[in-house]
């Protein structure tokens, strides 16, 4: 396996997406690969802190709020039948 295609699969590796064959290739890549490796552990190290992330909580970036725009649809469909 060469570089790029260990560095597509990854993101598909720590997910534990990968079949065992292929997820062995991309581990015995990884184990002669100091560049990948390095790419892998810092990818490890980062996932874990995307789940503690909400969208519209994001540092002072106006993100959509998927509930807010759910209850603002419900309530003027409300509004419309009462009309």
């Amino acid at each position: 396996m060469d570089c790029q295609h260990a560095r597509h699969a990854i993101a598909a590796r720590l997910f534990g997406s990968l079949d065992e064959p292929e997820r062995a290739a991309v581990d015995e890549h990884l184990d002669s690969c100091a560049d990948c490796r390095g790419e892998f552990l810092e990818l490890r190290e980062v996932l874990p802190a995307l789940d503690l992330v909400r969208p519209h909580e994001a540092d002072g970036l106006r993100v959509p709020d998927p509930q807010r725009a759910i209850d603002a649809a419900r309530a003027a469909t409300r509004c419309r039948r009462s009309d």
